[in-house]
C-alpha cells in the first residue's frame, strides 16, 4: 500500500512548484514505475510469444480502446461534478451497471457473429468480456478516487495494473504456454488492481453511501449530456486517432506503418504519461474552482497550459536528440525512418497533450455540445490530410508531415474551443459598487 506521506514528501523535494504539479507527480508515479517494469519485461515477452500472437494482441487492444468509450456511457467522467457524495455515488453505481450491460451485449454480438469477429476462439471472447467489465470498474473507481483527491490511490491502481499484467503474461507465456496469455494478463491487471485498491483504501475512497433508485434515475437524467453528446464525440475522436497507422498501412505497406508505429510510441509514451496524470489532477482542481465563487477558471486554464508546456519541453529536447543521433544505435539501422517520423509528429504530440488535458473543460462548464464540435472538427481535419496526401500522391515522409500538421491544428482548435467556453469571472457586488462610487466621484 502506497503511503501519501512518502509520495508527497518526495514530490516536495523534486518538484516543489505548487499543488497542481505535486498532485500530477503523485498520480503519475505509479504509471511511471509500471512503464519501467514493462520495458524490463519486453525482451522476455518477445521470446515467449510470437509476432502473430503480438499482432492478435494489438487487434485486441485496438478494439478494446474503441469499445471502452461506450462501456460506461461516460458517466464516470461526471463523477467529479455533483456537489454531494450521495449523488456522485449514484453515478458510480450507474456507470458500473452500464458497463456490465454493455459487456453482455458486446459478448453476445461477438459470439453470434464469430466468423466476422477478430477473435478466433470463445476463450478470447470470454476474456475480452471480463476485460471490458474490469475496465469499466477500473476507470469508474479511478475517477471516484480523483473526486476524493486520493491521488496516491490512483498511482497505486496504475502500478498494480501494469505489474500484474506483466507478471500474468510472463506466467502464461513461460509456464502455461497459452496463446491468449497476453490478453489474459491484460484483463487480470485491471481486475486485481481494482480489488486491491477497494480492499486497501476503503476508508480513503469513502464509497459507503446510500443508494436510492429514484435518485439515481434523476441524477442520470440530469447528466444525460454525457451519454448523448460526449460519448459519441469521444468515440469519433478515438477512431480518428487510430486512422493514421491504418492509412499508412493501406497506402505504403507494413514497413512504413511499422516505422510510424515505433516512432509515435517512442515520443508519445513519456509525454502521454504526463498527460494521463495531469488530466486526472486537472479534472479534480477544475471542478473545485468552477463550484467556488472566487475560483478564476481562466487563470487556472492558462497556468495549467503553461505548466504542461514547461514540463514537455525537456522531454521534446531529449527525444529530438535521440532521434537525430542515437535512434539507429538504439533500435538498429533498419529503424532510421522511425526516427524521422518521430521528429515529424513532435508538434502533434505536444498539442495532443494540451487537448487531452484541457479539452474536458467543456464538460465541466456544462458546454458538452462543444465536445462534439471539437471531435468532429479534429476528425475532418485528419481526413482532409489523408485526402491531400492521396490526391497528390505524396511520399511517406510528406504524408506523415501533412497528417501531423492537420492533427496539430485539430488539437489546438480543441484547446481554443475549451478556452472560449470558459465563462469570464464576474465582478462581485462590492466591487461593482466601489467602481460606481469611483465613477461618481470623478464626475463630481
Amino acid at each position: 500500500m502506497l503511503s501519501k506521506s512518502w509520495a508527497y514528501n518526495l514530490s516536495n523535494k523534486l518538484v516543489p512548484r505548487g499543488r497542481l504539479v505535486q498532485n500530477t507527480f503523485v498520480a503519475a508515479s505509479g504509471q511511471a514505475l509500471g512503464y519501467c517494469v514493462t520495458l524490463a519485461a519486453m525482451p522476455l515477452l518477445t521470446r515467449f510469444f510470437s509476432p502473430t500472437e503480438f499482432g492478435q494482441y494489438g487487434t485486441y487492444l485496438a478494439l478494446l480502446s474503441v469499445l471502452a468509450t461506450l462501456m460506461t456511457c461516460r458517466y464516470e467522467v461526471a463523477l467529479v461534478l455533483p456537489t454531494s457524495d450521495s449523488r456522485a455515488f449514484s453515478l458510480y453505481v450507474i456507470a458500473i451497471a452500464t458497463s456490465i450491460c454493455m459487456t453482455v451485449i458486446i459478448v453476445v454480438v461477438l459470439c453470434a457473429f464469430g466468423d466476422l469477429s477478430p477473435f478466433r476462439s470463445f476463450l478470447t471472447i470470454g476474456v475480452f468480456g471480463v476485460h471490458l467489465v474490469c475496465f469499466g470498474f477500473f476507470e469508474t473507481t479511478t475517477n471516484w478516487a480523483i473526486r476524493k483527491k486520493a491521488f496516491e490511490s490512483v498511482a497505486l491502481m496504475r502500478f498494480i495494473q501494469i505489474v500484474t499484467c506483466i507478471a500474468t503474461q510472463l506466467l502464461f507465456g513461460s509456464v502455461l504456454y497459452l496463446p491468449a496469455g497476453l490478453q489474459l494478463g491484460s484483463a487480470a491487471g485491471c481486475m486485481i488492481a481494482v480489488i486491491t485498491v477497494l480492499h486497501c483504501h476503503r476508508s480513503r475512497l469513502q464509497l459507503a453511501h446510500g443508494f436510492n433508485f429514484r435518485d439515481a434515475i434523476a441524477t442520470a437524467c440530469e447528466y444525460r449530456r454525457f451519454p448523448l453528446i460526449e460519448c459519441p464525440s469521444v468515440l469519433i475522436s478515438t477512431i480518428a486517432t487510430a486512422l493514421p497507422p491504418l492509412y499508412l498501412f493501406t497506402m505504403y505497406g507494413d514497413e512504413v506503418a511499422g516505422s510510424y508505429a515505433l516512432g509515435t510510441r517512442v515520443i508519445s509514451m513519456p509525454i502521454m504519461l504526463l498527460g494521463i496524470a495531469a488530466t486526472r489532477v486537472y479534472a479534480s482542481e477544475a471542478t473545485d474552482r468552477i463550484r467556488s465563487a472566487n475560483g478564476d477558471m481562466r487563470r487556472f486554464f492558462r497556468t495549467t497550459m503553461n505548466s504542461l508546456l514547461i514540463c514537455a519541453i525537456p522531454v521534446v529536447v531529449v527525444v529530438s536528440v535521440i532521434c537525430l543521433f542515437f535512434f539507429q544505435t538504439i533500435f538498429g539501422p533498419l529503424w532510421y525512418e522511425a526516427g524521422i517520423y518521430c521528429l515529424l509528429v513532435l508538434p502533434w504530440t505536444i498539442s495532443h497533450l494540451l487537448s487531452n488535458v484541457l479539452f474536458p473543460t467543456v464538460s465541466f462548464v456544462d458546454k458538452t455540445h462543444y465536445h462534439l464540435l471539437g471531435s468532429v472538427s479534429f476528425a475532418v481535419l485528419l481526413m482532409a490530410g489523408f485526402a491531400f496526401s492521396f490526391t497528390f500522391d505524396l511520399p511517406p515522409r510528406a504524408a506523415v508531415a501533412v497528417t501531423a500538421c492537420c492533427g496539430t491544428i485539430g488539437c489546438l482548435l480543441m484547446v481554443w474551443i475549451a478556452w472560449r467556453v470558459i465563462p469570464r469571472p464576474q465582478l462581485s457586488i462590492s466591487m461593482v459598487e466601489s467602481v460606481s462610487d469611483t465613477n461618481c466621484v470623478s464626475c463630481t
